[in-house]
C-alpha cells in the first residue's frame, strides 16, 4: 500500500509539475513585454497572461496582471485613436 501511494505521488508530480513551469514561463515573458510598453507588447503580454490563466485559472497574479495589461492597452489605444480599440 505504501509503495502504491509513493508511486502514485511521483506519477502525479511528473505529470503536473511541468504545467506550473509552463505558466511561470508565460508569466515571465509577459512581464518582460509589459515592461517594454507599447501596443504590440501589451497585446502579446495579454495573450501570454491568458495562456498562464488557462493553466491555472485561480492564479491571482496572472489575473490582475492580465487586467492591468488590458487597461494599459486600452488607455494607450484610446490616446492614439486606434480604430477598433474597444
Amino acid at each position: 500500500m505504501k509503495r502504491t501511494l509513493s508511486s502514485s505521488f511521483w506519477i502525479l508530480l511528473v505529470i503536473f509539475f511541468p504545467i506550473g513551469l509552463m505558466a511561470a514561463n508565460y508569466m515571465a515573458e509577459a512581464d518582460k513585454l509589459f515592461d517594454q510598453g507599447g501596443l504590440a507588447n501589451y497585446k502579446q503580454a495579454i495573450d501570454l497572461y491568458q495562456k498562464a490563466l488557462a493553466e491555472n485559472s485561480s492564479d491571482y497574479e496572472a489575473t490582475w496582471k492580465c487586467a492591468r495589461a488590458y487597461r494599459e492597452y486600452g488607455n494607450k489605444a484610446k490616446k492614439q485613436k486606434v480604430d477598433g480599440w474597444k
